[in-house]
């Protein structure tokens, strides 16, 4: 139903008087992305990769898609809306699926990467999660466990076991790193989840990226939850250690840096500042309004594997909707 609705709504060419409210008020656009792949995920579907080359297609046609540079420098425009392509955490299917595509047509790309999982092939715990609940409902593992403070529910509904998994992930969000690592590990003992079909790029990875106009910015070092951290020296490796790794293994200068699951407060914010960013991306849905000064990068997500949805997402219907 929902799919027919955008459908009619992109035949009436609906989306062209959103394109032309934000031509009028001269915002930019700042897209996050994070995995393009065909495989099957009950709680973060992948971009399908037919969807994403539609996508970026759409977005050469119609958009000036920008690097960091030319996006937020207001000297360098033309009579497109500046579109800037983000994409998060560094998956190995962006070197499979998502690079071919931005090479097709073309488009210059940021992508934020987590070092921890560059050096050690190590999935975000939120991925690790997520893989583990796919496990256990594939497997047909029903019923409600109780690991530590914490309940998770594997239904034959699977509508419930995704309000259960998408519980859980906000309810870690605010515990500490330790807590999250001590419960992922008895979920992993719990359904005998040995393995991802999940992984993560390398260095010689990110090398290809940056021979194919793909700029590499921080998506810190490990991806805790950064305003849990009260630690200064482990905070300061987050944000300004993984600038200073990437630099260094790249030899390029580091501009971006992504919040893990747009966490961030004051302190965040001043140390990513100290540290030499330019660039503070968050997960905050909206525009990019070029006429104020920004502190932080608002980015809006695609994740839905409809086309005529997903170009309703770019230009920001779905807060409208919301609103």
């Amino acid at each position: 139903m929902k799919n027919t609705i955008f459908k009619i709504l992109f035949v009436l060419q609906f989306h062209k008087i959103l394109h032309k409210f934000v031509k009028q008020k001269n915002y930019g656009i700042v897209l996050c992305l994070h995995r393009v792949s065909n495989n099957v995920d009950i709680l973060f579907p992948p971009l399908k990769t037919q969807v994403f080359d539609d996508l970026v297609k759409y977005l050469s046609k119609n958009f000036n898609v920008c690097n960091t540079e030319d996006f937020f420098n207001l000297e360098k425009k033309n009579n497109k809306i500046k579109v800037l392509i983000s994409f998060d955490d560094g998956y190995k299917d962006f070197i499979q699926n998502a690079l071919p595509i931005v090479k097709k047509y073309n488009v210059p790309v940021v992508h934020n990467i987590i070092i921890e999982a560059v050096e050690k092939d190590l999935i975000p715990w939120t991925q690790q999660v997520n893989d583990i609940i796919n496990l256990m409902y594939f497997n047909g593992d029903y019923g409600v466990f109780k690991l530590f403070n914490y309940d998770i529910t594997i239904s034959k509904d699977l509508k419930q076991t995704i309000k259960s998994g998408m519980k859980i992930y906000q309810e870690l969000l605010a515990v500490s790193c330790e807590e999250r690592l001590r419960f992922i590990k008895e979920l992993k003992k719990l359904s005998g989840f040995n393995y991802s079909q999940n992984q993560m790029m390398n260095w010689d990875d990110i090398n290809t990226c940056l021979n194919n106009n793909v700029e590499i910015g921080s998506h810190s070092y490990t991806h805790d939850i950064l305003s849990t951290i009260n630690n200064k020296n482990q905070l300061e490796n987050e944000i300004d250690n993984s600038k200073k790794v990437i630099e260094k293994k790249t030899n390029t200068r580091v501009n971006t840096i992504a919040f893990p699951n747009g966490d961030f407060n004051e302190n965040v914010k001043n140390i990513a500042k100290k540290s030499g960013y330019k660039y503070l991306f968050s997960t905050q849905e909206n525009y990019y309004d070029f006429r104020i000064k920004n502190e932080t990068v608002p980015r809006i997500s695609i994740y839905h594997n409809n086309f005529h949805e997903t170009i309703f997402k770019l230009y920001n219907f779905h807060n409208f909707i919301k609103q």
